[in-house]
């Protein structure tokens, strides 16, 4: 399990005193001086915690389960995913914001404008299963593929504990249970959307 204790970290190298002035030749043994300015972002920290709460609750849940393995009949895994997809229903209020809450989902869709360029915008789409009913704790449609999470998006998300994942349902964000196949949580229109309403 991975969880970043600071997420989103922004550092800003401010060099010492040459900004707008002439600069003088120094010798090779100089060394530029630097200030690390890390400013932490408290809602990522709050982020951070609620979907440990989740994993260690899924934890909890699987205890007495099959455990989902290599076999020759894929039923068994079915079996497995739905019965633990049963337990997580009983236990978790299906209403969005339970991980993404409002002001999470503000700095997630900042985040994400941030990095956002034509070229990471046209990887997501592509494969992107587009927009469809996902309800949270609900299934995630087996015949729907799953969008590619470039490089340079997962770069700037937090790291997501083992069998949690951040994938793209048209324009909004959503959290999947991979163990589960349980749709945990989304942040609507996380990118490119004219309106933004959660």
């Amino acid at each position: 399990m991975k969880i970043r204790d600071v997420a989103f970290p922004l550092v800003l190298f401010v060099g010492a005193g040459s900004t707008g002035y002439p600069q003088t030749p120094q010798s090779d043994s100089a060394q530029p001086s630097f200030e690390v300015l890390v400013v932490v972002r408290p809602r990522i920290l709050d982020f951070n915690a609620l979907v440990l709460s989740y994993f260690e609750l899924r934890t909890l849940l699987q205890a007495g389960l099959p455990v989902r393995r290599m076999t020759g009949d894929p039923d068994d895994n079915i079996r497995a995913e739905r019965a633990l997809a049963r337990r997580i229903r009983e236990v978790r209020d299906g209403a969005p914001g339970a991980i993404f809450t409002p002001p999470i989902s503000a700095e997630f869709r900042r985040v994400l404008q941030a990095v956002m360029k034509p070229t990471t915008l046209a990887v997501i789409m592509d494969d992107n299963p587009g927009s469809f009913a996902h309800p949270i704790n609900g299934t995630y449609p087996k015949r729907r593929p799953l969008s590619t999470m470039p490089g340079a998006i997962l770069a700037v998300l937090p790291a997501l504990p083992d069998g949690i994942e951040y994938r793209f349902l048209g324009h909004d964000l959503i959290l999947h249970d991979t163990r589960a196949n349980v749709i945990l949580d989304r942040i609507s229109c996380a990118i490119e959307c004219v309106e933004v309403v959660d």
